[in-house]
């Protein structure tokens, strides 16, 4: 299932009006799909709905005991954040998010980050 234990893990926010929903795929290094899960999104922070499926799907990988994960995720303000390029906005509700991911990285020997433009607004 795994190709030189590597996972890639697709992060997608799709919106329409006040409806979200967040769609997390785990794919093998042939693109093959493992796990795929959509769920409404709960929350209406974007920024909250992407860490909680970014650490849903995070999680998910760690399970299939991949060593490297390639992440391609439509949130760049998460993306600058993690690799601290930027200083996260002072927002309590983003520190214990942004400190739980940070945890689950550290499971992994390589993490590699993609900014993904397919997000679609209506």
């Amino acid at each position: 299932m795994l190709c030189n234990g590597k996972l890639i893990l697709t992060i997608n926010g799709l919106c329409q009006g006040s409806v979200g929903c967040i769609t997390v795929e785990i794919q093998n290094g042939q693109r093959e799909t493992i796990v795929a899960i959509t769920e409404n999104a709960v929350f209406t922070d974007k920024h909250v709905q992407d860490y909680c499926a970014l650490l849903r799907g995070l999680k998910e990988v760690l399970q299939l005991e991949a060593k490297i994960v390639h992440i391609e995720l439509n949130n760049s303000h998460i993306i600058d954040w993690i690799k601290s390029s930027t200083d996260i906005p002072q927002a309590a509700h983003l520190d214990a998010f942004h400190e739980e991911l940070q945890k689950l990285l550290g499971g992994f020997e390589k993490v590699h980050w993609e900014l993904k433009s397919n997000g679609l607004c209506f």
